[in-house]
């Protein structure tokens, strides 16, 4: 699950950035640069989730994308802001 989590945050992070030849001042300050893809692996996109993961109203990989950026965004944005 927090592979799952670390995956679509590099994804996202890094998906404008993959055709650039140069490490562009974005790759340099978050410190993950385009060879370092190779070590996560490729992107496979998630067919089946155990049920108690999403509740019955995310049934799409789009609906589950969104509702897990979000909860990332509580976990890292939110909560780490209040320490």
């Amino acid at each position: 699950m927090k592979n799952f989590f670390v995956v679509i945050s590099l994804f996202f992070t890094l998906s404008g950035d993959l055709l650039s030849v140069e490490r562009t001042d974005k790759e340099i300050k978050i410190g993950v640069f385009r060879e370092d893809l190779k070590d996560i692996g490729n992107f496979k996109k998630i067919e089946k989730a155990p049920e108690e993961l999403f509740e019955k109203k995310y049934n799409s990989f789009q609906s589950r994308q969104v509702y897990s950026l979000e909860q990332i965004g509580k976990i890292f944005v939110k909560l780490l802001a209040n320490h």
